[in-house]
């Protein structure tokens, strides 16, 4: 069994095909191709977290997780709104942030990167928002898209910086850090 990071699927949004420069012809294109490259990566038994946005769209939309393989731990982004949707779609865990420990690394996860913020972009709701704990290892999160793949010790798991696949930590660490 494995365990994957991801996040910003955005399944069901069709405009974020164009505010993200996703290659893809129009949404259905880009669910499909979101679900065969997340079975292709993850199997059954394996545990992929989700760290916000997983979609957005059409209630039905939601039900697509039961294409996905694995057991899908959901850290809320800033477009996860329904958590009674969400666990009838057959999400099986749903947080704010979650503190865990992987292969001897302690990781902070959450959508929003907030210490990496302006200030001024301080808008979403405080449950999204607080600052990550001082004794971590790494701050896994989303919410950026195609912004950067790492600063520091922060890593975007967005699919749009990796190649719209679910990774592992080990290669979630091989990002580099442009500084």
């Amino acid at each position: 069994m494995k365990t994957f990071f991801t996040s910003d699927l955005h399944l069901g949004h069709a405009l974020i095909i164009e505010l993200c420069s996703r290659p893809f012809a129009d949404i259905g294109a880009m669910n499909e191709a979101l679900i065969q490259k997340w079975n292709a990566a993850v199997d059954p038994g394996d545990t992929v977290y989700v760290l916000g946005d997983f979609f957005m769209g059409p209630r039905e939309t939601v039900f697509l997780r039961k294409c996905l393989n694995g057991k899908i731990i959901l850290v809320k982004g800033n477009h996860d709104k329904k958590d009674a949707l969400l666990k009838e779609a057959g999400i099986d865990e749903i947080h704010r942030k979650l503190e865990i420990e992987i292969d001897g690394h302690r990781l902070y996860l959450a959508h929003i990167p907030i210490h990496l913020l302006d200030p001024t972009e301080r808008f979403y709701s405080p449950d999204l928002t607080s600052d990550p704990p001082e004794n971590y290892d790494y701050f896994l999160c989303g919410h950026v898209h195609g912004q950067w793949k790492r600063q520091g010790n922060t890593i975007n798991v967005g699919v749009d910086q990796w190649e719209m696949t679910p990774r592992t930590l080990s290669e979630l660490l091989t990002a580099k850090d442009p500084s």
